[in-house]
């Protein structure tokens, strides 16, 4: 995986029985402003793809998964050009978040509107930023397969 720019965490919750997953909604005044994404971002010079995309998700959701950082798993590797919208190699990964880790849902005023769980049948697909879209649908649908 090599010259990775931007990473992104998926992260899915199962609250009484129902699965959730994690998004935001872009600032107004952003690139694909008022869209819903996936929490991630730029990677900072020298950082990993995994160190980046952890330290969005806390900018971003206040989530720190530092500490359970081994439920992140990655799921999908984007190059440039596979879309209209991806400019630079990217990756996203995926991870479960357990009921009892603590955290605060707390949006990054600067790019952020706003953060929250969306059950996964009501994800705003028609309302989402870049590919991330088509990335949610294709993580669900691979979950699905091993559920079966």
């Amino acid at each position: 995986m090599k010259n990775i720019k931007t990473s992104d965490i998926l992260l899915f919750q199962v609250l009484n029985n129902v699965p959730r997953v994690l998004l935001i909604t872009r600032k107004d005044d952003q690139f694909a402003g008022g869209k819903v994404a996936i929490p991630g971002g730029h990677l900072d010079e020298g950082e990993t793809p995994l160190e980046g995309g952890i330290r969005e998700l806390y900018e971003e959701t206040g989530i720190d998964v530092k500490p359970i950082y081994n439920i992140i798993k990655p799921v999908m590797y984007n190059v440039p050009n596979q879309d209209k919208y991806r400019k630079y190699n990217g990756i996203t990964y995926v991870g479960n978040l357990p009921l009892n880790h603590m955290y605060k849902l707390t949006p990054q005023p600067n790019e952020v509107k706003d953060v929250r769980w969306y059950e996964i049948n009501q994800i705003p697909y028609n309302n989402m930023a870049f590919d991330h879209g088509d990335v949610v649908k294709f993580i669900i649908d691979k979950i699905r397969q091993y559920q079966y």
